[in-house]
């Protein structure tokens, strides 16, 4: 631009202003820019990942919870089972001349079997011929037949012998004829000093 300066044209220097974007200075980042979508679209993403997390603790806790009570509600049932299927053993019956007895001697003091024969047929019993044991016996029983366990407890009871030696009567018991008595008493070495010394 010219201007006079003493008479004379010179030219003087043109500042240009600054040049700026419209409504933007230099290096300001708009609100709502990538940087902060970026920024929500990770909050979103972790606000779910932790509702997922909650849903699933939920769901573990449940599993977890059903199992234990179906536990306690099957050893509450065997429990009760197991008291329920108890075996007990028939009481003494009195003696009577229909359960027929039949004794064998299955030790080495001969007539033991007579003996106790004739002694439980003054107690009342009925009684059959007196036999010996196919094989020798460590210890006395007393074997019964299906309905005979109470007739089988009185017998044992009243030779002083213990209630564990009272079982049911089988094939496999060593005494000939075994299947027509009501109750069969082996008798062995622990029945022995009772028989009487010249019994033959």
């Amino acid at each position: 631009m010219l201007a006079p300066r003493y008479g004379r044209w010179q030219a003087e220097p043109v500042t240009t202003p600054p040049t700026r974007e419209h409504g933007r200075r230099p290096g300001h980042v708009h609100e709502g820019g990538p940087s902060n979508r970026g920024g929500g679209v990770a909050k979103v993403k972790a606000v779910v990942l932790l509702a997922v997390a909650v849903l699933l603790g939920v769901a573990l806790l449940r599993v977890d919870h059903g199992p234990g009570k179906s536990n306690q509600a099957s050893a509450a049932t065997t429990q009760t089972t197991t008291t329920s299927s108890t075996t007990t053993t028939a009481p003494p019956v009195a003696p009577s001349t229909a359960v027929k007895v039949l004794v064998a001697n299955g030790g080495t003091v001969n007539g033991a079997a007579t003996f106790f024969t004739n002694k439980l047929a003054k107690a009342g019993w009925g009684t059959l011929t007196p036999t010996t044991t196919t094989t020798a016996a460590a210890a006395s029983a007393v074997y019964y037949a299906s309905g005979q366990q109470g007739a089988a407890t009185a017998i044992a009871s009243s030779l002083g012998l213990k209630p564990s030696v009272v079982q049911p009567l089988s094939s496999t018991v060593p005494v000939p004829a075994a299947t027509a008595a009501s109750v069969v008493l082996v008798v062995g070495p622990d029945l022995a000093p009772q028989v009487t010394a010249g019994t033959s």
